[in-house]
């Protein structure tokens, strides 16, 4: 930091140089901040001994002359960062302005002049610049090819006003006059505001105008204690933390501001996310430092809208404050501003915000595992987000866009999209930002992954959710679609407990191999050929819980090929041939089973043509006894068990009992009737065609047996 002593004879060649109250004497200018070197500086703030690159100017300035500062553009502090080739476009030009300077804690705006006709060196093109800071890139935007691009500026005025205490008030104006000898009267002139405002001002405690306040603040010599007024109400600051970047998040995800009105809004779904909105509204509560009765929430049940609205100016500054535009935010392409970038704990909570509003987490059902996608109608917003996962070591896939029909305004638009795929890039990201969408929806997603566990209840769940909801786009988290799902997992007894939920989300989120082994092998081969398909054997080892952890589908196969091509020589796809799969088929309608395999039930046919003729057990319970509790084929006593399948299962036992007695009788009797009249007559559920095949078995059977 770089001090400029004043002596005698340098205050004599000032004061001819130099129009007061920009230098002179009584009011010295007491610092600037040198960062690296400009040339052609002009004294007293530099010359060429003493080059600089950025002058910052700690203070009140009014009056200034050029080449620095003028009166209709002053400013308390410019910062110049980075070089570039003769600062040119698309840095700024006469057609695009530089809309906001840096200046301090404040902003000063420039109401659509162009930088290149101000004075030196604010810019020429011998003394160029790259980068004027402009608001934390609130209103710059870079296009593809990374430049800055001006935005048009605001016309919108806040109408920043400032209040002093009565008390406070009175101490200055006794100051000034004790010490100077103003007026009231004088000291109105000198701020420049009418005698009648500060008359209000000092007896009655209203406000005064931004720039009066300055002046005073300016004739006074030391800072005034005051409150900064943003229309009626008390300016609030937001400071640029984790809280904020959250805000951020859900700004621009779920956010709108007006550019034509004073209007700020959040619109949520508080019919399905009812936890989320009310997350939201306590939130900004807090975030804002006001009671829930001063936020507005208008509720469409038709639309599923719930719309939480600000109209308070004091809110929308403080909001753009932050860096968000207002206005159109597909036609802006909003981005995240800079700030939050500077810090991980910003990138977390901002991420936060955009996942729970715009993001998805959805359950990719074929590999039972969480995949998360981010989509929004700006490509620098979804760019951003990749670049936040990117700090954040979680790998996503390219920003990849697509054309998305919008119901509302009946027009297609362009959507980008950016994925995080992999289990380990998932979980990250969850443990790092933890989404309130996971927490709140956590039933919902535990309820599809315990149906995903079983895939013959999945099928069937899969078919009652298609019959109840024959749209696709209805087949997505909703209150509705959540409770429905619900009801249905519990009609299969599936175990919907806290515990059991967050069992099958950490399964969802970890990977857990199984390892192959000889012995393993040599199982899974013997399974196979009693099932005769790896679906079936993956359900039969998961209900019984055979191995830990269980092998999927795809290892199944992979370990059989294996023990064949090591232990026996041979090759599956040739040896697979000889094995038929064991798979049933049950009406979702009456709860019977409407496909049978042949070769299952030949081998019935058998066994209860041993126990009634061979055995000499007449009596059909007894039959239906002995095979339940000794039958000697691993999928049949699956069957028998398991309680998806043991009521349809014991009903075609019962009648295929019944019927191989009733043809048994009539084949020794020889008096064998026409397979219709013997479905019409005893009322089976078999079809002629069926009772002709079963007969004929039974025919063969015997034939063997006698």
């Amino acid at each position: 930091m770089n001090r400029i002593e004043v002596d005698e004879e340098n205050e004599k060649k000032m004061k001819k140089k130099f129009n007061p109250p920009f230098y002179d004497p009584n009011r010295p200018l007491k610092t600037i901040r040198v960062e690296g070197n400009i040339h052609n500086g002009i004294a007293p703030f530099y010359d060429l001994n003493k080059p600089l690159k950025t002058i910052r100017v700690e203070g009140n300035i009014h009056n200034g002359i050029p080449p620095f500062y003028d009166p209709s553009r002053a400013v308390e502090t410019v910062r110049v960062e980075e070089n570039v080739d003769n600062g040119f476009p698309p840095f700024y030009d006469s057609n695009r302005p530089l809309e906001r300077v840096r200046v301090g804690d404040y902003n000063s705006y420039f109401d659509n002049i162009p930088i290149e006709n101000a004075p030196t060196p604010f810019y020429d093109s011998n003394r160029a610049v790259e980068r004027v800071m402009v608001s934390e890139s609130n209103n710059v935007q870079r296009n593809k090819n990374s430049h800055l691009v001006a935005i048009k500026p605001s016309n919108r005025d806040y109408n920043v006003k400032i209040k002093i205490e009565k008390s406070i008030m009175s101490q200055v104006y006794k100051t000034l006059k004790s010490r100077f000898g103003y007026t009231i009267l004088e000291i109105a002139n000198l701020i420049e505001i009418e005698l009648e405002s500060f008359r209000s001002a000092l007896y009655r405690g209203n406000t005064i105008p931004e720039k009066a306040f300055k002046k005073l603040e300016e004739i006074y010599g030391i800072p005034i204690r005051h409150t900064r007024i943003v229309g009626k109400n008390k300016e609030i600051i937001l400071l640029k933390n984790s809280d904020s970047a959250e805000l951020i998040g859900i700004a621009l995800g779920d956010g709108h501001i007006s550019d034509k009105s004073t209007e700020m809004n959040i619109s949520l779904n508080g019919v399905d996310d009812p936890e989320y909105l009310n997350y939201v509204i306590n939130f900004l509560g807090k975030i804002f430092d006001i009671s829930l009765e001063d936020i507005t929430i208008d509720t469409y049940y038709d639309k599923k809208l719930s719309l939480i609205r600000f109209t308070k100016l004091t809110y929308l500054k403080a909001l753009i404050g932050l860096g968000f535009t207002p206005g159109d935010k597909v036609k802006n392409q909003i981005d995240v501003p800079s700030w939050v970038f500077t810090d991980i704990s910003f990138i977390k909570r901002c991420l936060k915000g955009l996942i729970d509003t715009d993001g998805t987490i959805h359950i990719n059902k074929g590999y039972k595992c969480f995949r998360i996608v981010f989509r929004n109608a700006s490509e620098p917003l979804v760019e951003s987000f990749k670049r936040m996962c990117n700090i954040l070591g979680i790998s996503t896939g390219s920003v990849l866009h697509s054309d998305v029909f919008d119901k509302r305004y009946s027009k297609y638009y362009r959507s980008y999209y950016v994925n995080v795929s992999a289990k380990k890039d998932v979980r990250n990201f969850l443990n790092l930002v933890q989404p309130k969408k996971l927490e709140y929806r956590r039933k919902y997603y535990g309820t599809w992954l315990l149906i995903l566990e079983n895939s013959e209840i999945f099928k069937i769940i899969k078919k009652k959710i298609e019959l109840k909801f024959p749209k696709k786009s209805d087949r997505k988290f909703s209150k509705e679609f959540s409770e429905f799902l619900y009801s249905i997992a519990l009609e299969y007894d599936l175990k919907l407990t806290d515990s059991e939920f967050k069992r099958v989300i950490d399964n969802a989120l970890h990977y857990v191999f199984c390892q192959y082994s000889k012995e393993l092998g040599k199982s899974l081969t013997k399974l196979y050929k009693e099932l005769g398909s790896r679906n079936i054997i993956l359900e039969y080892l998961e209900f019984y819980d055979v191995f830990d952890p269980t092998p999927s589908p795809k290892a199944i196969i992979k370990f059989i090929i294996k023990f064949l091509k090591e232990e026996k020589g041979k090759e599956f796809n040739e040896w697979k041939k000889k094995y038929k799969s064991s798979s049933i088929s049950i009406d979702e309608l009456n709860g019977r089973i409407k496909y049978f395999p042949n070769h299952l039930r030949s081998f019935l046919i058998k066994e209860i043509l041993n126990i009634y003729y061979s055995q000499k057990v007449k009596q059909e319970s007894l039959i239906y006894t002995k095979i339940l509790s000794n039958v000697n084929n691993a999928y049949l006593s699956f069957l028998a068990e398991n309680k998806k399948y043991c009521n349809a299962y014991r009903l075609y036992l019962r009648e295929l009992i019944n019927l191989v007695v009733i043809l048994t009788d009539m084949l020794i009797e020889d008096r064998v009737k026409a397979d219709k009249f013997i479905n019409q007559s005893y009322g089976f559920s078999f079809s002629p065609s069926t009772i002709a095949d079963i007969k004929r078995e039974v025919r063969n059977a015997l034939i063997k047996i006698l």
